[in-house]
């Protein structure tokens, strides 16, 4: 039984993490479940699609870029 739990937050660091490193062509739902340590599966329950998972981590560059925490 697969006992480790991820976040959406924690998928689209990973995701990020491999375009920035690897580039847009990189990404894709094995990698980052790879990164996360979790099943495939587990991705697809915050991600209906590849698409929307990388939809989602360019919003989250750009929201990063344009909107810093401070």
């Amino acid at each position: 039984m697969n006992t480790i739990v991820t976040s959406k937050q924690e998928i689209l660091k990973q995701s990020r993490s491999i375009l920035q490193t690897k580039g847009y062509r990189s990404i894709s739902i094995r990698a980052i479940a790879q990164a996360c340590h979790v099943s495939i599966g587990s991705i697809y329950n915050y991600f209906k699609s590849k698409t929307d998972l990388i939809s989602e981590t360019i919003e989250s560059v750009w929201l990063e870029i344009f909107h810093p925490s401070n």
